[in-house]
C-alpha cells in the first residue's frame, strides 16, 4: 500500500508559490527535488521532459482547482510527492481554461506503473474529502500540509 503522508516530502511542500505558467511551476517543482538532494541535475532534465510530454497528452487537472502531474524516474527507489499551493491560480492547459491553485507532483520509480496508479488513485480518493481540501487551502506551513495528509489518511485509508 502507498501511504501519501509517507511519500510527501516536507522539503517539497511550498506555500504561496508564484508562477506565471504551468511550465514555470513544474520546472520549479522539479528544481525543489534537486535542491533537496533527491535527484541530480541530469535527472531533472529528464524529468522536465517527461512531465512536459505527459502534460501534452492531456492536462492533469482533477477538479477543485487541483492538478496531479506525474512521471517516473529510473534513479528513484521510492516514490516522492511534492505539493505547491499557488499565490495566484494559473491556467493549467485544460480545454475550458480552468485554473489551478494547488498541485501535487508525483514521481515514482520507473517500471512500477502499478505503484503510480495506486498513488494517483489514493490522491484522487482523499481529494473528495472537502475538509482535507479546505485544510490544504488554509495551511499556514508545510507542517500543516503534512498534518492534513496524516489526518485524511486516518479518516479514509487507515
Amino acid at each position: 500500500m502507498v501511504s501519501l503522508s509517507e511519500i510527501l516530502d516536507g522539503r517539497l511542500v511550498k506555500l504561496d508559490v508564484e508562477a506565471k505558467s504551468k511550465d514555470e511551476l513544474l520546472r520549479s517543482m522539479t528544481a525543489w527535488l534537486v535542491d533537496a538532494g533527491l535527484i541530480s541535475e541530469q535527472d531533472k532534465i529528464k524529468l522536465d521532459e517527461r512531465i512536459a510530454e505527459r502534460e501534452r497528452l492531456g492536462a492533469t487537472c482533477v477538479g477543485k482547482e487541483i492538478a496531479i502531474p506525474h512521471s517516473h524516474l529510473e534513479s528513484l527507489k521510492t516514490p516522492l510527492m511534492g505539493f505547491a499551493r499557488l499565490k495566484e491560480p494559473i491556467d493549467f492547459g485544460e480545454p475550458d481554461h480552468s485554473s489551478v491553485n494547488m498541485v501535487l507532483l508525483l514521481i515514482t520509480p520507473s517500471g512500477d506503473t502499478l505503484l503510480q496508479l495506486m498513488a494517483i488513485s489514493r490522491i484522487c480518493r482523499v481529494l473528495r474529502d472537502d475538509e482535507f481540501v479546505a485544510d490544504l487551502r488554509a495551511a499556514a506551513s508545510p507542517q500543516d500540509v503534512e498534518a492534513a495528509f496524516r489526518a485524511v489518511e486516518a479518516r479514509h485509508l487507515g
